[in-house]
């Protein structure tokens, strides 16, 4: 996830996992790379903002690595804070 990108683990599993329960047996058969960019013109629009002097803060469920390569793309820098980074800040680093 270095570069943005979300993986997905794909498994089968022979007979019908419902009813076989804790009984089934699934076999990974792959991977898939995702890769959710954004907008085309999310990073002019988040330029236009830091001209008229709004600070834009991002807050996204993703990975930290996959929240800085989103935040370089559109302009945001790549000082990234994880949530429990925010939950162990100080006021001061908060209102950064």
């Amino acid at each position: 996830s270095d570069n943005g990108y979300k993986t997905i683990g794909i498994t089968v599993c022979e007979g019908d996992a419902r009813e076989l329960g804790d009984y089934a047996i699934w076999k990974f058969v792959g991977l898939i790379p995702l890769l959710d960019p954004p907008r085309h013109d999310t990073k002019d629009t988040i330029a236009s903002l830091h001209h008229a002097c709004v600070s834009v803060k991002m807050i996204t469920g993703d990975h930290s690595n996959v929240a800085k390569e989103t935040a370089r793309l559109v302009g945001l820098g790549t000082n990234i804070y994880t949530g429990e980074d925010m939950r162990n800040a100080s006021q001061e680093v908060k209102k950064e």
